[in-house]
């Protein structure tokens, strides 16, 4: 088996002779400018810098409640909880459903539950900072792990689905999209730690995740209409483009689209309103 993959690696197939497919480095190329492996790697990038929160969730809980050291290392764990939650229940969910379209649903929904999770903590930490102690700390942990619940599915479980188009180069479109999202992270929680040092606030932290969510729901969007209805939408759009974008949703059951697309401009619209600096 090993001596195998050591020929496949070298342009060789099993029985010895020359291969005459794309070359590995032809193919990574190939991945690389797919446009549904750029849709979902941004959705593993985003996905990944919000999971980067359970290691900010300790920090969270002893700036916004009155927990003591004891308590916030036995809380803190609400976070992974939740992950591990989403992950043993929303696959089993999320295979029995007969069309793409009601997939693409869910998708949204969990992603909608995180939002809604985020919006909350937005506005909980303000009313913390404002006034400590106003806020009991069951509402935070409540709010992390339904957040953590919401991403479990998009990060965990869809991309393994992603990478499985790619046939023999699954393993390498996997670690491909967990390394780019890993870089991402670490962009992130440098973000987050130079805004702490500047006098920033967890609202302002926080209203960075619901920017990462609404990332994640457009090319979530953008990834379902380029896999299921032909070409991709291109930047820059023309009169025949929009009306073969509105063909896509001219079907009464795709309303729901249309209203996974209101939500996130009123869930801007929120973020938007929220980005005051509270002073402490």
């Amino acid at each position: 088996g090993g001596g195998g993959g050591g020929g496949g690696s070298g342009g060789r197939d099993a029985d010895g002779s020359p291969s005459t497919g794309p070359s590995r480095k032809e193919r990574i190329k190939r991945m690389v400018f797919n446009r549904e492996f750029q849709l979902h790697s941004a959705v593993v990038m985003c996905a990944s810098c919000f999971m980067g929160f359970e290691n900010m969730c300790p920090l969270m809980l002893k700036d916004l409640t009155d927990l003591s050291n004891a308590e916030i290392g036995v809380f803190a764990v609400v976070f992974p909880a939740g992950v591990l939650c989403g992950v043993l229940t929303t696959p089993q969910i999320y295979a029995r459903l007969a069309t793409p379209l009601h997939k693409l649903y869910m998708e949204l929904a969990l992603q909608g539950l995180a939002t809604c999770s985020i919006l909350c903590l937005i506005w909980f930490s303000s009313m913390a900072t404002q006034e400590p102690g106003s806020v009991p700390s069951i509402c935070f942990l409540i709010c992390l792990g339904t957040a953590a619940f919401g991403l479990a599915l998009n990060y965990y479980i869809k991309p393994g689905i992603v990478c499985l188009d790619f046939g023999e180069d699954c393993a390498t479109a996997s670690s491909m999209m967990d390394g780019v999202g890993q870089a991402a992270t670490v962009v992130f929680q440098l973000i987050a730690s130079s805004l702490f040092r500047t006098g920033g606030t967890w609202a302002q932290v926080l209203s960075a995740a619901i920017f990462l969510l609404l990332t994640m729901s457009i090319c979530t969007v953008l990834q379902f209409l380029d896999h299921h209805h032909g070409s991709a939408i291109p930047l820059r759009l023309t009169k025949s483009h929009f009306d073969s974008v509105m063909h896509c949703f001219s079907n009464q059951r795709r309303l729901g689209l249309w209203a996974a697309l209101v939500l996130v401009l009123v869930v801007a619209k929120a973020v938007y309103t929220s980005l005051e600096v509270v002073e402490p």
